[in-house]
């Protein structure tokens, strides 16, 4: 009975964690979630500042595709734990920028120099001045996503 009580508390807590990480997720706007070939950056862009200006965060521009093994390995990291959702959706308005032979993309992308892997990350003040540009490797650890190192980079460009 007590190995009863134990599992079924471990399932409700669980279940608790992804309801709450799932309604941080969904809470999200669209140009969020995935990389749409049929997005406008351009827009989008816009609409992420706007967002980012109201709300006091930072954008998190990710250029990458839904070909990028690494960047679905990345968003489930982000997305899959509620310390990490929490803390990134409120130090970033994260906007996803499809990279592919659909849509490259190549008029915005003009604004962003030295890409050379994906996904790739862009961080601009609310007001779209770059600050930071690199891949993914400082939030992760043998190439792969680390919750020690994502948190303190988050805090690192978190606005005050």
């Amino acid at each position: 009975m007590k190995i009863f009580s134990i599992i079924f508390l471990s399932l409700i807590i669980s279940t608790s964690v992804v309801s709450a990480v799932q309604s941080i997720s969904s809470q999200q706007p669209e140009y969020s979630q995935s990389y749409d070939p049929k997005r406008n950056p351009f827009d989008d862009g816009r609409a992420a500042l706007e967002l980012a200006k109201q709300t006091n965060r930072r954008v998190l521009i990710e250029i990458g595709g839904d070909w990028c093994v690494y960047c679905h390995i990345f968003d489930r990291f982000i997305r899959s734990d509620e310390e990490v959702a929490k803390q990134f959706f409120n130090t970033f308005v994260l906007l996803k920028v499809n990279y592919s032979d659909a849509n490259p993309n190549k008029e915005f992308l003009l604004n962003f120099k030295g890409i050379d892997g994906y996904p790739y990350i862009f961080i601009t003040e609310n007001t779209g001045k770059v600050i930071y540009a690199n891949d993914m490797r400082e939030m992760t650890d043998k190439g792969k996503p680390n919750k020690e190192k994502t948190i303190a980079f988050l805090k690192r460009w978190k606005l005050k």
